[in-house]
């Protein structure tokens, strides 16, 4: 459809060098690459983003802004949030949340569980170096749980294509400048980038607090069982992830076997942790699968360690 226009005065043409540094920033957070200001004044964007293999992403984001007449993401980020939040607080499956009872149930797991294993309050640091994890984490976490408290209402499996469902386009409104430049009212074709990032995903459901409970209430029914297994293998806890100590990837899936996690709700990945670099916990996940993941890392730092070890 965005073709098809013709006769438009569009007065951004923004690039790489002239985006705001603001803007550039959660550009790159939206495609999953941080930036630091050095790395901005220095004009190594475009050499970071192809380096990733992001380079074409970023460069729709931007071709967005130019066609729809924005000088910064933040205006639509901001749209399609309250698009969409407003959309999820509307329903009743979402308003009969009773978060005090969500809450309580989570104080009762904490309080039973409290004492009863190796708790670690971080795992990825270099003492750990050459250590073998078990990692189990709910999958998209605070989408997983909204379409389990949906019952069904939302069909779609994926949260990219629930996020093009309530907005299926950009459309401009009628202020005074959009009219200028005739955009008011046309609807744009979003990237399909935009769907799938996980930055805009967990910002769009961040404020929804139930949500946030709920997946944690989740987590944690997983951790009462591990408990009760009594195993004393040492463990980090987040929000909607468990991390275990292991001796082998075998004990990895004697574990799993015993937990049983849903393969609907949680992925389960299996790695271990190498020290790279010169500066303390400079970390690189190794993954049982063979994918490689920089932890810890300066952005600053980042593209000559990727390039090293990625």
């Amino acid at each position: 459809m965005n073709q098809l226009i013709v006769g438009m005065v569009f007065d951004i043409n923004m690039d790489i060098t002239t985006i705001p540094r603001k803007s550039l920033i959660k550009m790159g957070k939206m495609v999953g690459v941080s930036f630091s200001y050095d790395q901005i004044e220095n004009q190594e964007i475009e050499s970071i983003l192809k380096l990733r293999g992001k380079y074409e992403d970023f460069m729709a984001i931007l071709d967005f802004l130019n066609l729809t007449c924005r000088s910064n993401i933040n205006h639509f980020i901001f749209k399609v949030k309250k698009i969409i939040g407003n959309h999820i607080k509307s329903k009743e499956y979402y308003q009969e949340v009773d978060i005090d009872d969500v809450v309580s149930k989570i104080k009762i797991i904490k309080e039973s569980t409290e004492g009863k294993y190796n708790h670690v309050r971080s795992y990825c640091i270099g003492p750990n170096e050459g250590k073998r994890f078990l990692s189990i984490d709910i999958r998209t976490a605070n989408f997983t749980v909204l379409k389990k408290i949906s019952g069904g209402e939302i069909l779609e499996t994926a949260w990219s294509d629930y996020f093009r469902k309530l907005v299926p386009n950009d459309i401009r409104t009628n202020r005074k400048r959009n009219i200028e430049n005739n955009v008011a009212g046309i609807p744009f074709d979003i990237p399909s980038c935009i769907y799938e990032s996980k930055f805009l995903r967990q910002f769009i459901l961040g404020d929804l607090k139930k949500l946030r409970f709920l997946w944690e209430l989740m987590n944690l029914q997983l951790l009462s069982k591990f408990v009760d297994l009594g195993i004393k293998n040492n463990v980090c806890v987040n929000s909607d992830e468990i991390i275990i100590e292991v001796s082998d990837y075998c004990e990895a899936d004697n574990i799993v076997k015993l937990l049983s996690p849903d393969p609907n709700v949680f992925r389960v990945k299996k790695f271990t942790l190498i020290k790279i670099g010169d500066k303390k916990n400079y970390m690189l996940k190794l993954y049982s699968d063979g994918t490689k993941i920089l932890c810890n890392v300066n952005p600053s730092d980042y593209p000559d360690l990727y390039r090293k070890y990625i």
